[in-house]
């Protein structure tokens, strides 16, 4: 589901409008919250209209000033709840998630005190329910968050410091310009500030682990259009081998090791190869006996209480207690595990052996996931910049990036070759190298012809030997192995 926020500055002009039909052509989004709309209801209703979205709310202008309005598609269950010159709050129902959700459309005020404002934030639930706040907070929370002006202070902050942490709410993070808001100055006069955000709670975090904000460029208005996407594409690939420490409990953890160790035959000459294929058979028998024993670990324990509740309607007979205890012990092992797998992915050192917070380990590595996803990258403008999706469907696009990144405008190539080709492992045995391979090797000055041409011979295979254009440039040389990223 894509939800759009901006604080348009008024939404009355043909220019805004068009700017907005814009925004739909290219994101299709299935909920619009616009603030400042500086409209009333009766233009909110035909605009709602022309923009074929079926479902509106407005909080009408006083006096030119302000004004809200929410628009939602058919599909999408949307029940108002509260609503003040400053928010509209909702719960949601969409698709085949039938949890419903809060979602709050704020407008934080600009003039201080602010408290007033925040009120519709301090009094959301504080129960289990997944809770959602985004919109114009009119707000920052650190330094890095502003540039230009004077400097900032924690009171600036407030009251939004104290509401965020009482509420235990998380800042989405976004991917984009660093900046939403900006006085359009320019030189030294100018200020920019982050005063758009989306905000959740840990369940909504949960409810929406993938979830995404990215800031899109600001045009007729001095505020960005946010774009909160909860179910971004994701691009499948090969998920690597990772040892996991709860394997290490288990009574036949050693006996796999030893046997898959013992499988591949020893030699009289131990190498790095033979090694390398003892640490391959290794790595193969863990992934198998991880699969057959542990399994879906989520799904076991989901299993295993359901077990425990049936045996537990039972009568009390000997039998029953017996299987009752047996299938608690089997909980709590897997209990363990639980919190070691979550810990492990969590990367925390600071919590203490034994503390089974399992959802702050899970929440944890959801936020570390997410800000370690590559969305875009900067084209050697430092400015524009490719969405992973666009660079997927014409991978060419890629090649000339990573080059200019790591080689600089050294080196040149034929975009006509294969993708596929440019992101080869190069493999040693073969002693040859496929186009872009020097993509892959140490690089050189400009002007020097240290490339060898398609098919020719660049390394040996012999320690210490090094290709034949590097001796003739004087490089170290291309090592075997070396991969593209």
């Amino acid at each position: 589901m894509k939800t759009i926020s901006w604080n348009c500055r008024g939404c009355g002009g043909q220019s805004t409008i068009r700017q907005i039909k814009n925004l739909i052509s290219k994101e299709n989004p299935d909920i619009i919250f616009l603030s400042e709309t500086k409209s009333k209801s009766q233009h909110m209703q035909y605009l709602s209209n022309i923009l074929n979205y079926p479902f509106f709310f407005s909080i009408p202008a006083i006096n030119s000033a302000g004004g809200l309005c929410l628009m939602w598609k058919a599909g999408l269950h949307v029940n108002i709840l509260n609503s003040s010159l400053n928010h509209i709050t909702t719960s949601i129902t969409y698709g085949n998630l039938h949890i419903p959700w809060t979602a709050c459309f704020f407008y934080g005020s600009p003039y201080k005190p602010k408290d007033n404002s925040w009120n519709p934030i301090r009094q959301l639930s504080s129960s289990q329910q997944p809770i959602l706040i985004i919109g114009d907070m009119n707000i920052i929370l650190s330094a890095e968050e502003q540039q230009g002006g004077r400097d900032y202070e924690f009171i600036d902050g407030y009251p939004a410091h104290d509401i965020i942490r009482d509420q235990g709410l998380l800042d989405l993070g976004f991917k984009g310009s660093p900046f939403t808001w900006s006085n359009k100055r320019v030189a030294t006069d100018n200020i920019q500030k982050r005063l758009d955000r989306a905000l959740s709670n840990s369940e909504c975090h949960l409810l929406f682990p993938n979830a995404t904000l990215h800031h899109l460029p600001a045009i007729e208005s001095d505020h960005c259009p946010i774009l909160l996407n909860t179910h971004p594409t994701s691009l499948s690939t090969a998920t690597p081998f990772k040892f996991h420490h709860m394997w290490i409990d288990h009574p036949d953890y050693s006996d796999i090791i030893s046997m898959a160790w013992h499988r591949v035959p020893l030699t009289l000459h131990p190498s790095l190869h033979s090694v390398s294929k003892h640490l391959a058979s290794t790595k193969k028998a863990l992934k198998i006996w991880n699969q057959s024993t542990f399994g879906n670990i989520f799904h076991q324990l989901s299993l295993l209480n359901n077990k425990i509740a049936c045996i537990q309607s039972k009568a009390p007979s000997k039998e029953n207690v017996n299987l009752e205890h047996k299938a608690l012990s089997d909980l709590d092992h897997l209990l363990a595990s639980e919190e070691k797998f979550w810990k492990q992915k969590s990367n925390d050192k600071d919590i203490l052996e034994g503390d089974r917070n399992t959802k702050y380990f899970h929440i944890k590595t959801l936020r570390h996931r997410h800000f370690n996803k590559i969305v875009t990258i900067k084209n050697s403008d430092g400015v524009q910049s490719i969405a992973m999706g666009l660079m997927i469907q014409s991978p060419p696009l890629l090649c000339p990036i990573l080059a200019f990144f790591f080689l600089g405008s050294a080196y040149s190539f034929d975009m006509e070759d294969q993708w596929t080709s440019c992101c080869h492992f190069i493999d040693p045995r073969k002693r040859t190298c496929p186009p872009y391979w020097h993509l892959c090797a140490h690089p050189v000055g400009v002007g020097e012809s240290s490339i060898p041409g398609k098919g020719e011979s660049v390394a040996s295979g012999e320690p210490g030997e090094q290709a034949e254009g590097a001796r003739q440039s004087g490089g170290r040389g291309w090592r075997p192995g070396y991969r593209l990223v």
